[in-house]
């Protein structure tokens, strides 16, 4: 049993937290869906309501686009670290 626990436990991988800050600072919402489903789809909601903003008033929703991508990195680097401590806790 130990011997199965102990295969599982190497083929469970951590995840990269500069990947995770770059495809959130970059693409956004699509960027949180390496740190998760849920945050996944809440960013994507979150960005295609901005994205809207941003065409309806011909740009002035670029100034809420960029901290939202800020915003977004924070979020998966916080997310991605938890994950991280779970899988090191399972150790």
């Amino acid at each position: 049993m130990s011997d199965l626990k102990q295969l599982a436990m190497v083929q469970t991988q951590s995840k990269s937290l500069a990947a995770g800050l770059f495809l959130a600072l970059f693409f956004g919402g699509f960027g949180m869906l390496y740190a998760g489903l849920i945050w996944g789809l809440i960013g994507i909601c979150v960005e295609l309501i901005l994205w809207l903003i941003f065409f309806f008033t011909a740009g002035l929703g670029f100034f809420l686009i960029v901290p939202w991508h800020i915003l977004a990195a924070l979020i998966t680097m916080a997310s991605v670290n938890m994950h991280n401590k779970r899988l090191l806790a399972r150790l």
